[in-house]
């Protein structure tokens, strides 16, 4: 892409790209950049494609924007089918107009393309689904509110994922109670020398006392000796058994938790510490359906909280990618490693890749070298299914009647589906409105102005740009396609 800086005035360090040194042969013109409308994926991020299943398995397939009217004066979207991406003026007998992207991109490497960089586009206004997780509560680590419910996002906004189901199953692993003993409300010493990694932090506890009386003790730190460890919880609840009859108004008033689960405040009194019956290890499987696509994904093993190396909330990102994955008979996806290199990456590729993937939901400038870890976890988390939760605030995830068996598979509500936000086709859908306010109003002199001021908004204001100007320092891409302007045009 053609590189032009402008002098900046204010004082400051500003880290701008190295010039180039100028030659009379022409580029390499084989890299092709594709920016259009996509079922599913990231938006206004230049995503690099070498093949067309990562395509689909990052970007989706078939995407139906709108349907043909037969007749003038039906505007009626009521019957509108699930599988088109937003609220137009519909006819069933009409002819169902199709994202141009998919097929070109198919095109492309049917004839001998080997890479190209795409790039998705919606409305401003699109937004992810929600779906709850079943059985599952968020409570404050103070106990100060209510428990919550808890719902995962999709990765990418889009009706794509109207059709995606989630169940859970409780899996429960007991422990030898004669190797556990309370030192105190909040402190375990566990006598293990042969299996250290059974218990993580992050992992959630069940005690039973000899009295039958119940707690959940979420692990926060472990505290490692030759043949003891010292398990620590910042936080222990008391799962209380509903009543039949209701408490008096002025007690309800004076409790910040139902009756489901109470805070055990801490007592270091040695004598006052019940006895240990059984211990158990909680942790939960998740079951992902897709109704539209005929698969499902089962991601077992996952703990309740952080900063367990399985904790749900950062372990559904890449677990739910297709990648690395290979259908069975039954229509099923079992459980694979992604690839050697994605595993030995990091310590902790899914802690990584939950990061990279917030951070490029933020709206700062992203650089991601061809050589760095980055790049081996980006098709991985690109292509996931669910998104990460999100890290703004240190919530108690625990289980609230969970059971052995999966559950219901549940959907979104429909207030809670995702909107891809092409009510109507617009040539600001592609270009970045900062740097192009009026698109139908753009001088012939414009081309110096508009990258002085996108240099400014990416490397100086370290801002990132959107549609097909997200592009513009992307030195390899030599032809720009953008296979649905071309488009008739909706309401």
């Amino acid at each position: 892409m053609t590189q032009i800086t402008s002098p900046f005035r204010l004082p400051g360090v500003y880290f701008l790209p190295a010039h180039r040194i100028g030659t009379q042969q022409l580029p390499p013109l084989d890299v092709v950049a594709f920016v259009g409308f996509a079922e599913r994926g990231p938006l206004h991020l230049p995503v690099l494609i070498e093949d067309m299943d990562s395509f689909e398995a990052i970007f989706g397939g078939d995407f139906a924007l709108a349907k043909e009217m037969d007749s003038p004066g039906i505007t009626s979207t009521d019957s509108l089918p699930n599988d088109i991406s937003a609220s137009h003026v519909t006819n069933a007998k009409g002819r169902t107009v199709y994202a141009n992207l998919p097929q070109t991109v198919g095109a492309f490497f049917a004839n001998g393309g080997r890479r190209c960089y795409i790039v998705r586009v919606c409305g401003k206004k699109s937004t992810e689904t929600r779906i709850q997780l079943q059985g599952m509560t968020a409570i404050e680590p103070d106990g100060s509110t209510r428990p919550m419910d808890v719902y995962v996002s999709a990765s990418s906004p889009g009706r794509w994922s109207s059709s995606l189901r989630l169940s859970t199953r409780l899996d429960t692993k007991e422990l030898p109670s004669h190797k556990f003993y309370l030192n105190n409300t909040h402190q375990i010493t566990w006598e293990s020398s042969n299996q250290p990694r059974v218990i993580q932090s992050g992992d959630l506890l069940r005690l039973t006392m000899n009295d039958g009386e119940q707690w959940l003790f979420p692990v926060t730190s472990i505290i490692e000796k030759p043949t003891k460890f010292t398990l620590q919880a910042e936080t222990v609840w008391r799962i209380q058994t509903p009543v039949a009859t209701s408490l008096p108004d002025i007690f309800e008033a004076d409790l910040t938790i139902p009756q489901s689960f109470l805070r055990v405040e801490p007592d270091n009194t040695p004598f006052s510490v019940p006895t240990l019956s059984r211990i158990e290890r909680l942790r939960f499987d998740l079951l992902l359906i897709n109704d539209t696509k005929k698969y499902r994904i089962t991601i077992r093993d996952l703990a309740f909280n952080s900063p367990h190396s399985r904790f749900w909330g950062e372990a559904i990102l890449l677990e739910s990618s297709p990648l690395g994955r290979r259908s069975s008979v039954e229509g099923t996806f079992p459980q694979t490693s992604l690839s050697n290199a994605l595993v030995n990456a990091e310590k902790n590729p899914s802690l990584r890749a939950a990061e990279l993937f917030r951070k490029l939901q933020s709206l700062e400038r992203i650089d991601i070298s061809p050589k760095s870890v980055e790049t081996s976890l980006l098709n991985g988390l690109l292509s996931g299914l669910l998104a990460p939760l999100e890290n703004d605030n240190q919530l108690i995830f625990l289980p609230m009647e969970m059971s052995s068996k999966y559950s219901d598979p549940v959907a979104a509500n429909p207030e809670d589906i995702g909107k891809d936000d092409l009510d109507r086709l617009d040539a600001g859908l592609f270009l970045d409105k900062f740097l192009v306010p009026e698109p139908h109003n753009i001088s012939s002199a414009a081309a110096k102005s508009l990258m002085a001021a996108a240099t400014d908004q990416y490397y100086v204001q370290n801002k990132r740009l959107y549609g097909l100007h997200s592009l513009a320092f992307i030195d390899e891409v030599a032809l720009i396609s953008i296979p649905d302007a071309n488009h008739r045009g909706w309401l």
